[in-house]
């Protein structure tokens, strides 16, 4: 008796283990998957894996969901999409039913699209699969996170079309040296500073400028600043960015690429770069300025804090920056930029 339960048991786990490999290897059926895209074995993270993201419609536990995969080939980022039907078998496995877009009667789904041909009797989600859960009380949670970014991007666009009609106007952040992650100037006569409303924690907060330093070895050891700040408005996204190599401590910091830094065959640098969707007809959907340092007139950053205890960064700057377009330099005014700093390789004190 005791030999047959050890066989049998040894059954059982060979079939477990033969499922379990079945699914890993992405046999069709047998997938460790469920509405946000999880294996059994861990979280399914990986590019080349079908991942769900809109839920569709549902029937009890059953979901009618898109999915997609990404990998990266030898000449280009591929991605790929599908439709299916996800039907639970037990509380870890689901079976994946494959949906062709191309059968009789079934087009492609869109959000908020009526249920297909078979489906009609489903109960609508809509939902990105982020955003579902089976759970009741972790769905009004997941519905009331929703409604309040919802609220914070209404209270964006209203700022931001009374941004655009001059109503209200962005200010430069004050000249700090205590880490708080503030950068601006006043570039070509205007206000230039961090400004980019985000929904992030459950609440709304601004995008602030994220700094990180790193160590460069070539010709000999030094440290590198990279300092990074966004400002939107309107449909344009505009970035500010500070490369510094050589970074030693306080002091002034000659910029321009046309500079060769004492340590590194790229000079030190500051640029700032704009987008903004091109005019109906424009040949690309997107419109690209690029305004950066140049040698040909002078460009300070004048460092007044680096303390690689607190990891803090701190330092004002002015100059020009070139415009290529209208072969100008625009004058770069009132700078400033106040950081906590990011690195990865830094031993404690760094």
């Amino acid at each position: 008796m005791p030999k047959l339960l050890w066989i049998g048991l040894l059954l059982l786990t060979g079939l477990s283990m033969l499922i379990m490999l079945l699914g890993l290897l992405g046999v069709p059926g047998w997938v460790f998957l469920n509405h946000a895209g999880q294996f059994f074995l861990g979280t399914n993270t990986s590019r080349e894996t079908w991942q769900t993201d809109y839920v569709f419609f549902r029937r009890d536990r059953e979901l009618l969901v898109s999915q997609r995969r990404d990998w990266l080939t030898l000449t280009e980022n591929t991605h790929q999409w599908r439709y299916v039907q996800l039907t639970p078998l037990t509380p870890l496995f689901r079976w994946v039913t494959p949906i062709e877009p191309a059968s009789p009667g079934f087009a492609a789904l869109q959000p908020g699209a009526a249920p297909p041909p078979g489906y009609s009797q489903w109960m609508p989600v809509q939902k990105p699969a982020k955003e579902f859960s089976f759970d009741e009380d972790e769905q009004r949670q997941l519905d009331a996170l929703k409604a309040a970014e919802q609220r914070c991007r209404a209270e964006w666009a209203r700022f931001d079309s009374l941004l655009q009609r001059g109503e209200v106007h962005l200010t430069l952040p004050p000249i700090t040296r205590r880490g708080a992650n503030t950068a601006g100037c006043r570039f070509d006569g205007n206000v230039w500073c961090d400004f980019l409303p985000t929904f992030k924690a459950g609440r709304c907060q601004q995008h602030r400028t994220e700094a990180a330093l790193e160590q460069g070895t070539s010709p000999r050891r030094h440290w590198v600043l990279h300092v990074s700040a966004f400002m939107r408005v309107g449909g344009k996204l505009s970035n500010l960015y500070l490369h510094l190599p050589g970074l030693h401590g306080p002091g002034v910091y000659v910029l321009g690429p046309d500079t060769t830094s004492p340590h590194t065959g790229e000079g030190p640098y500051l640029r700032i770069s704009e987008q903004q969707p091109a005019p109906a007809g424009a040949p690309q959907n997107t419109l690209h300025t690029g305004y950066a340092t140049t040698a040909l007139r002078r460009t300070t950053v004048t460092i007044t804090r680096f303390d690689t205890v607190a990891r803090v960064v701190a330092g004002t700057f002015d100059g020009f920056l070139y415009d290529a377009n209208t072969r100008r330099h625009l004058p770069l005014r009132e700078g400033r930029f106040d950081v906590r700093y990011y690195c990865a390789h830094c031993r404690q004190g760094r």
